[in-house]
């Protein structure tokens, strides 16, 4: 069995002028996946607790979440059936992982949004009628169906865990976040020792005004609450997805710092804080990198 440790965030100073924000890159793990492991455990125990003999995946295969969990539940010996849903014939080196360690794949040339029509009550899950006999009830089969882009209860103590420690470790006052699921944002922000710390989202998945809702109704049905979210947008013109010269040329300064960022998420983060954080010189300012670089290092 391949193990696969996932080491605590690596900080890293970031200097220009009058800002100053520490990184916390939680990808001290195999391939930078970090939180996507973190995330894929909590479901690993869950599975092994309750007798599932597989896993069923269902998402873009270019994508960190599809190949982190594809890689983790292969290294613990779990069959992982996934579903890939490709808006293009692009191939990463995400997707590469993930074709070669899924037990068995399908492709779909184009995105389904009746995959998502409907929610399993407990899970939020996959119950699609458009792809369920395609694998002949696999459920009733001892094959556990994660939820769309890992998001699951089970996976909450993992994340919660890695900000208990990130507390203990440094005088935070603001952390960032990059919000894509959503659900390392809620888990962080529903933390029961947060004290006065500001937990502030940077929406990449969706704008702001999607975001707001999407969060409200994902953070009741996981917590039981809502709360009073801080959110940034990204800066104008950009939207998740979006190749800009702007974002390359930022991931290669970077880098000559020893800080790596990503195209899809960091970066795009990154920037946007940075603008809000200029010359405010503030102190105790954090952005908590999720890690995942394959996309970067295709760049």
């Amino acid at each position: 069995m391949i193990d696969f440790p996932v080491g605590d965030p690596i900080p890293l100073s970031f200097q220009e002028r009058d800002t100053s924000i520490t990184i916390l890159f939680d990808g001290n793990s195999p391939f930078t996946f970090g939180t996507k492991l973190r995330k894929a455990e909590g479901i690993y125990h869950y599975i092994k607790e309750n007798g599932y003999s597989g896993i069923q995946l269902v998402g873009d295969p270019n994508s960190n979440y599809l190949s982190a969990f594809t890689l983790y539940f292969y290294s613990k010996k779990i069959p992982t059936y996934n579903i890939h849903i490709s808006r293009s014939g692009y191939k990463s080196g995400n997707r590469i992982l993930t074709e070669r360690f899924s037990t068995k794949f399908l492709e779909f040339s184009k995105y389904k949004e009746e995959f998502f029509s409907s929610v399993h009550p407990q899970f939020n899950s996959f119950q699609s009628n458009f792809y369920r006999p395609t694998f002949q009830k696999l459920e009733e089969k001892g094959i556990f169906p994660v939820p769309r882009w890992g998001i699951s209860q089970f996976s909450i103590k993992n994340i919660q865990n890695v900000m208990e420690k990130i507390l203990n470790l440094y005088k935070i006052n603001t952390i960032y976040i990059d919000i894509g699921s959503g659900l390392t944002y809620l888990s962080f922000l529903n933390y029961e020792n947060l004290g006065k710390v500001k937990v502030v989202g940077v929406c990449i998945g969706l704008p702001m005004k999607k975001m707001i809702p999407y969060l409200k109704d994902l953070e009741f049905r996981l917590f039981n609450k809502v709360s009073t979210y801080s959110l940034l947008d990204l800066q104008e013109g950009d939207k998740f997805g979006k190749k800009r010269t702007e974002d390359l040329e930022f991931i290669k300064r970077l880098r000559e710092k020893k800080i790596y960022l990503d195209p899809i998420y960091s970066a795009k983060s990154f920037l946007r804080i940075l603008l809000e954080e200029k010359e405010k010189g503030r102190e105790g300012v954090f952005y908590f990198h999720q890690g995942g670089l394959l996309p970067g290092l295709i760049v």
